[in-house]
């Protein structure tokens, strides 16, 4: 079952790179062919979700629980305990980062994180990357021309 979003305003269409399309079309065919070798009931294309799971009572693929991909990191990182420990909503937060670094907007990360207000993805969103530090250092020098 899939869950609604926060707000009515939140359903809307996310724009997608073509190599992320082209990745979760492989994926799903990579899916669907693991389920065919195991011999389980495939949902129609069209109705495939991308992120599956067998459902034992239906015997067909059926939507992931929403704390899986939790459960899959705590997994993670309690067999790689050398490694910094982050949240699944941490990706929320290096995307808006990445965003900021490939030169979007503010206004443009905004909206692609579907915030109604400015002020909460300009104080928590705008973490400063090594190089972003590192542009701003050299936007700097060229400025004052040293």
């Amino acid at each position: 079952m899939l869950q609604p979003p926060k707000t009515k305003a939140s359903y809307r269409w996310l724009d997608v790179d073509k190599n992320t399309i082209s990745i979760l079309k492989k994926w799903k065919i990579e899916q669907k062919n693991l389920y065919e070798e195991f011999g389980f009931k495939i949902s129609s294309d069209d109705q495939q979700p991308i992120f599956t799971t067998y459902h034992q009572k239906l015997h067909k693929m059926n939507y992931m629980r929403v704390s899986t991909p939790n459960d899959k990191l705590e997994a993670f990182f309690g067999m790689h305990k050398e490694l910094h420990k982050i949240k699944i909503h941490g990706f929320r937060h290096t995307h808006a980062s990445f965003l900021f670094e490939a030169g979007a907007t503010i206004k443009e990360v905004q909206s692609r994180l579907d915030h109604s207000d400015i002020k909460t993805t300009m104080d928590i969103y705008t973490h400063i990357t090594t190089s972003s530090r590192k542009r701003l250092a050299e936007k700097f020098q060229n400025h004052i021309d040293f």
